[in-house]
């Protein structure tokens, strides 16, 4: 569910002191860019929005590489 996916977000972007500023804001912003990039797709469900990686994303490969895009943002 989206609302779990912000919360778990948002913690991992404020682990080990990775952004000072880690709060709901830039984790719902992160998660409009997914979106937008393709990352990332939403579902309706009677639960409200899901979220499933997009198409391009669902190998293992390519999690990888996207995994390794993101960290060299969220590592100092």
């Amino acid at each position: 569910p989206e609302p779990a996916y912000v919360d778990a977000l948002q913690r991992f972007l404020a682990e080990d002191g990775g952004f000072a500023c880690a709060n709901r804001s830039l984790a719902l912003s992160s998660l409009r860019t997914f979106k937008e990039l393709g990352v990332l797709k939403e579902v309706t469900s009677p639960a409200g929005p899901l979220l499933h990686l997009g198409e391009p994303f669902r190998s293992g490969e390519n999690r990888q590489k996207l995994e390794a895009f993101i960290r060299q943002f969220a590592e100092p």
